[in-house]
C-alpha cells in the first residue's frame, strides 16, 4: 500500500511537472510572439545583460517596472506613465494609472515649441531604459538631448525622478519643464467598481466601466 501510495503521489507531482512546463513553454511562445524573441527593433539588452532597451514607445501592452520600497509604490510603463499608491492601490492610490498620469513636457520659451518627453516625434528619437529598480527615458528634442530616471527611495515614500538636459546648440536656451498627474488619493469607490489585487493599471478608467 505504502509502494502504491508513493507511485501515485509520483504520477501526480509528474502531472504538476508537465503542466506547469506546458505553462512556462505556453508563456514563451506568448512572449515571443507579442514582444518579438528575435526582433530587436522593439527591444535589446545592454552588453552586461543588466538593462532592456525599449526602442518603441507603443507596444499592444505596457511594460511594467514596479519601483517601491515597504510603504510607497509606483508602477511605470515604458513610457513613463505611472501609477503611485500606498500599499494598497485600490484603497490608497494617489494617482491614476498609465496614460493618464506622468506626462513629462520640455517647452522652448524663445520659439514656443514643446515636445511630449514620454513618447517618439519620429524613427530613432527615443528609447526606454528599464533596470533594476529604476527606469530612464532618452529623447532627442529642441535640439536637446533629454534624460529622465525614475527610482523610489529607500528611506523617503515618493517618486523621484532625475532631470538630465544637454544643449546640442551654441545658442543659450530659455527652456520650462513640467510634469502631469491626475490625483486619486485614496478614492475607495474605485476599489468597489474595479477590484484590484495589485496590479498595475488597476484602477484604470472608472468612467468607461460605468457607463457600461
Amino acid at each position: 500500500m505504502e509502494v502504491l501510495n508513493f507511485e501515485i503521489l509520483m504520477l501526480q507531482e509528474l502531472k504538476k511537472l508537465k503542466f506547469n512546463l506546458t505553462i512556462f513553454l505556453f508563456c514563451l511562445h506568448i512572449g515571443s510572439n507579442v514582444f518579438g524573441q528575435h526582433d530587436h527593433e522593439i527591444y535589446s539588452f545592454s552588453d552586461d545583460g543588466m538593462e532592456c532597451i525599449v526602442h518603441k514607445d507603443e507596444l499592444i501592452r505596457p511594460w511594467l517596472n514596479r519601483l517601491g520600497n515597504d510603504v510607497f509604490f509606483t508602477w511605470v510603463t515604458q513610457n513613463g506613465y505611472i501609477e503611485s499608491f500606498m500599499i494598497d492601490p485600490g484603497s490608497n492610490g494617489l494617482v491614476n494609472p498609465q496614460t493618464t498620469s506622468g506626462h513629462f513636457y520640455l517647452r522652448d520659451n524663445t520659439s514656443g515649441n514643446f515636445s511630449l518627453l514620454n513618447e517618439t516625434s519620429k524613427e530613432g528619437d527615443w528609447e526606454s531604459i528599464i533596470g533594476l529598480g529604476y527606469n530612464s527615458i532618452k529623447k532627442e528634442a529642441l535640439g536637446l538631448s533629454t534624460k529622465l530616471t525614475y527610482f523610489v527611495p529607500r528611506d523617503d515614500n515618493l517618486l523621484a525622478i532625475l532631470v538630465e538636459l544637454t544643449n546640442n546648440t551654441v545658442k543659450t536656451r530659455d527652456l520650462s519643464l513640467f510634469a502631469q498627474v491626475e490625483w486619486n488619493i485614496g478614492d475607495i469607490t474605485k476599489k468597489v467598481a474595479h477590484p484590484s489585487d495589485g496590479v498595475g493599471g488597476s484602477q484604470a478608467n472608472l468612467c468607461e466601466l460605468l457607463t457600461h
